[in-house]
């Protein structure tokens, strides 16, 4: 299951009740909230309530995502997630790094950050 571009349809999914959100986020393995408005940390804690036990890839581009953001990311149970998309976000290389060294998503590969004031891509090895 993906959830492509669609910011209101995300948000429902995180805001509908406990027992139908974790059946849906159990089959879930790519979530695309590219070019969507998402303001604050609230979004970024709603988004890492639970385990996404299939996510391996999650699209952040062009998005209000910053470091603060990131902080909030790091602190979820994401298992497989192997590539995060930050394409044209607020987030700074301190930032990434933050996320890569500290966070909970060990089988990362691919974070795209193009269009960022740093590296295009960064590749982390096991």
């Amino acid at each position: 299951m993906t959830i492509r571009n669609d910011h209101r349809r995300a948000v429902a999914i995180i805001k509908i009740d406990f027992e139908k959100r974790k059946k849906i986020i159990s089959v879930l393995k790519k979530l695309d909230l590219s070019r969507s408005i998402i303001r604050g940390t609230i979004s970024f804690t709603l988004l890492i309530q639970g385990a996404w036990p299939k996510l391996n890839e999650i699209d952040l581009g062009w998005t209000s995502i910053d470091d603060e953001g990131l902080q909030v990311l790091s602190q979820a149970n994401w298992p497989l997630l192997e590539a995060l998309d930050l394409t044209f976000t607020q987030v700074t290389k301190k930032g990434v790094l933050n996320l890569v060294l500290k966070g909970g998503c060990h089988n990362l590969k691919v974070i795209k950050t193009s269009w960022n004031n740093f590296a295009n891509c960064l590749l982390k090895e096991n």
